[in-house]
């Protein structure tokens, strides 16, 4: 067997009798069914003080040593985010594939008397300015914006004399063009500006020249006007001044004549020498490309973006998630112990009844027949509920398939059917309406199904429970008649906290809960456990279906004492996963 159970006697299994930890969970809470330790404080009437906080439930939800397991479960999510990525890559390069290039270097001559790596950098910053970029836009007759085209090519320093222009277009043959014509342009360009610099400054000794040459003929003139006043002191010393102010003029007005002439010889050699040692030093020529390359790229870092993607997405949403997997975090959000783990039957193949034969389906059905006996209604006929939390297609085929296991060995079943869409009902073929429906067994045996009013608020049923009385209440004398007759009650129900289940006992004397690891939050599964335990009925055990292969956890609610357990029950309810 795959689960383990014990027969703890009838006595606190009567209906109206919860047990112990039952009746801690009604008057505390959650947090009520641990054990008091030593250095724990004690009420005056024996009961341990409890500290459970609400959010106790939703500690471990995301633990950083599960981020791996999610990782690893939800693989075929992230391998289809690499598949979409993959694709998307190569959708991006038949849409926009990448551009071709071209490249052509440039030596260029620098000016010995400045700083090479200065003049060098001048250059680069002159090429890619919109003076060069213009003129060539204009050339081509194109109406691209000039800094999206200044963006399309560089200019690199390979050396202070050497520029690597590179270029990106469409085509290659316009790669290559658009090279060429930028080199060109930049040569032209640079000693269009070596020239202009050069007059410029020739521009600026000619006015100081001529600047001095007016100098010299006003102090001449003044000196003559001077002298041909009558002599006297005065007009001695002020001839004398006006003299040496002369000798000055005169010879500033040499300097910059010989100044003049000297850069205008040097400078006329240094600037010719700089337009005509700089040149084109390779002619424009397409960059080599792979035509296997780049599709591998796109496609390759299009899977990868895509992966890294997936697996953030997953990461992320195990962080934040509040849906509990863990066998330990479902039993303490039930306030009960997780005694069985088994798979979801599968969703397309077989359908109906055949789903049933699946191992995750017969495991349950094996815990649930194991389970009667802790569910007896006053002692009498058992009568238990497979609650589904979240999912009840396990719920319906496993309570189906016990039935009529149960009556091809002669027993009277009747199933009652209390979840959303009488799922239960429907694969035994109680297909239409509601009421009482007897089913034909394998070997000619029959069971009885009901499938109350949905329309009937309160759908009591034929168990005596605490509030009932204990005659119990039926919907009709037939369903009475019925469970009077039947051996045991087996009940699929679903919960709705806006409703309650103050019906269930009268269904049921004893309750198992079926969640499926990753749908329910920790408040919807502990508030699914105090509604069973606040309507009376008793909470068995929880049975978590697609638990994680990485979870080691028990799912035991609380670690119980062993001189307690031994007093209270003959035999330790052991589970085994």
């Amino acid at each position: 067997m795959n689960h383990g159970t014990a027969d703890v006697g009838d006595t606190a299994d009567d209906l109206g009798q919860p047990h112990d930890a039952d009746r801690a969970l009604l008057a505390g809470g959650l947090g009520a069914v641990r054990q008091p330790t030593l250095d724990e404080d004690v009420d005056p009437a024996g009961e341990p003080a409890v500290d459970y906080l609400a959010g106790d439930a939703a500690v471990g939800l995301a633990r950083l040593p599960l981020v791996g397991a999610a990782v690893r479960r939800r693989a075929v999510f992230w391998c289809l985010a690499a598949v979409v990525g993959l694709c998307l890559g190569a959708a991006l390069y038949v849409v926009r594939p990448p551009a071709y290039e071209a490249s052509t270097s440039v030596l260029v001559t620098q000016n010995p008397a400045l700083n090479p790596l200065d003049a060098v950098q001048t250059d680069v910053a002159l090429a890619e300015s919109r003076s060069v970029a213009g003129p060539v836009l204009r050339k081509f007759g194109l109406d691209e914006n000039v800094a999206k085209f200044i963006g399309s090519y560089s200019v690199v320093a390979v050396t202070d004399r050497v520029l690597v222009f590179t270029v990106s277009a469409s085509s290659s043959s316009d790669a290559v063009s658009r090279a060429a014509a930028l080199a060109a342009e930049f040569l032209s360009m640079r000693a269009r500006e070596l020239l202009q610099q050069q007059q410029l400054v020739v521009s600026s000794l000619n006015a100081a020249v001529t600047h001095a040459k007016h100098r010299v003929v006003s102090l001449s003139a003044t000196i003559a006007a001077v002298a041909a006043r009558p002599s006297s002191a005065t007009q001695r010393a002020e001839l004398s001044g006006l003299q040496t102010r002369l000798h000055q003029a005169t010879t500033d007005l040499a300097g910059l004549q010989a100044a003049r002439s000297s850069y205008q010889a040097s400078a006329q050699v240094t600037t010719s020498s700089m337009i005509a040692g700089s040149r084109v030093l390779d002619s424009a020529a397409a960059l080599p490309r792979s035509k296997v390359r780049s599709p591998v790229a796109y496609a390759a870092g299009g899977a990868v973006g895509g992966l890294l993607v997936g697996i953030a997405i997953v990461v992320i949403g195990e962080l934040v998630s509040d849906r509990l997997r863990r066998r330990d975090d479902i039993a303490a959000a039930l306030g009960a112990p997780v005694e069985l783990s088994a798979v979801q039957p599968p969703r397309f193949w077989p359908r109906g009844l055949g789903a049933a034969r699946g191992p995750g389906v017969q495991r349950i059905v094996e815990y649930l027949g194991d389970s009667l006996t802790r569910a007896r209604a006053g002692g009498k006929t058992p009568a238990l509920a497979v609650v589904a939390l979240d999912e009840p297609r396990a719920a319906a085929l496993s309570v189906a398939a016990l039935a009529l296991a149960l009556a091809g060995d002669g027993k009277r079943v009747l199933v009652a059917d209390l979840a959303d869409g009488a799922p239960a009902a429907r694969l035994l073929g109680v297909r239409r309406g509601s009421g009482i429906a007897a089913v034909t067994a394998p070997e000619g045996k029959q069971l009885i199904v009901t499938v109350p009013d949905r329309a009937d608020f309160a759908r009591v049923g034929p168990v005596a429970c605490a509030w009932t009385g204990p005659d119990g209440l039926a919907v009709d004398g037939q369903l009475a008649a019925a469970y009077a007759q039947a051996d045991l009650l087996l009940t699929v129900a679903t919960l709705d906290p806006a409703v309650g289940a103050e019906h269930l006992p009268s269904w049921a004397a004893g309750a198992v809960v079926t969640i499926t690891a990753g749908k329910s939050s920790a408040t919807r599964i502990h508030t699914a456990g105090e509604m069973i335990r606040l309507a009376g009925t008793r909470l068995i055990s929880g049975i978590v279906l697609d638990s994680d292969d990485a979870d080691e956890s028990l799912g035991m609610r609380f670690a119980p004492d062993p001189e307690q357990a031994a007093a209270e029950a003959p035999t330790a309810i052991i589970p085994v996963f």
